[in-house]
């Protein structure tokens, strides 16, 4: 409105058709509705920021109640969060301690195996160790044994050899031709079966014997018979040899 009086006055006075005093009463009006004007802006102005206060305080109090709504949502997660965390901390620890549970039986397991497979092992090792020693012991005891019955055997031959010689040398010594034939027959008859290799021997001094006159009794002939039949068959020429000697020579 202001602007449009302005521009009215001006186009006025442009054309030299607005008299002085309505230049100067419009320029009373103007300056009146300038300061009415400035009133009405500072009034306006005023409750511009009032407004603009009160939009501030609004905007305020909500952005508090957003803040609070946002704290509270995020204390909210959080706590879910913990919430979730803490479940699967306990349910990490069950599985853990199911877990540990169940190493610590293959475990226990596992050991007792061993410890029975190292026991068997163990024992089957000291049946083995116990049968080599046993066997190396039982050998060396036949080996023990066996070397004390050759020495026995060898020293029963080497008494045997003496007491032989010694027999033998006492049949050889009698005088008498009958007492000679009774110790050879002795001698034949105890030791024709240990003593093979003498029965050559014992056979021919009979036969000497017989041929200078030597005679048997007759318990000692019959005696005599059973051992030549007993005789193996390689003897067979001597022993012939003695049967035909006893059959010529008397029975006294």
């Amino acid at each position: 409105m202001k602007k449009l009086r302005t521009l009215t006055l001006v186009l006025a006075l442009a054309w030299g058709i607005v008299p002085s005093g309505v230049i100067a009463a419009t320029d009373s009006a103007s300056e009146v509705e300038s300061v009415a004007a400035t009133d009405a802006s500072s009034i306006d102005r005023e409750r511009e920021i009032e407004l603009l206060r009160a939009q501030l305080e609004v905007r305020r109090e909500h952005q508090t109640d957003l803040l609070q709504t946002v704290y509270w949502a995020l204390g909210g997660v959080f706590f879910l969060v913990s919430l979730l965390v803490g479940f699967g901390w306990f349910g990490n620890f069950k599985v853990y301690e199911r877990d540990k549970q169940s190493l610590k039986e293959e475990m226990d397991a596992a050991a007792k195996a061993n410890a029975k497979e190292l026991h068997d092992d163990i024992q089957k090792a000291y049946g083995e160790l116990k049968e080599q020693i046993y066997q190396s012991v039982e050998n060396k005891v036949e080996a023990r044994f066996k070397e004390v019955d050759e020495r026995i055997k060898r020293i029963g031959d080497r008494v045997l050899q003496l007491e032989l010689a010694r027999a033998k040398e006492e049949m050889r010594s009698n005088a008498s031709d009958n007492m000679a034939l009774t110790s050879a027959l002795n001698l034949l008859g105890n030791y024709y079966k240990t003593v093979e290799s003498e029965v050559p021997e014992l056979l021919k001094f009979i036969i000497e014997k017989l041929d200078k006159g030597g005679k048997f009794t007759a318990n000692e002939h019959t005696r005599m018979s059973e051992i030549l039949d007993d005789l193996p068959p390689r003897y067979f020429t001597l022993t012939e040899r003695v049967r035909k000697k006893m059959n010529d020579s008397e029975i006294f």
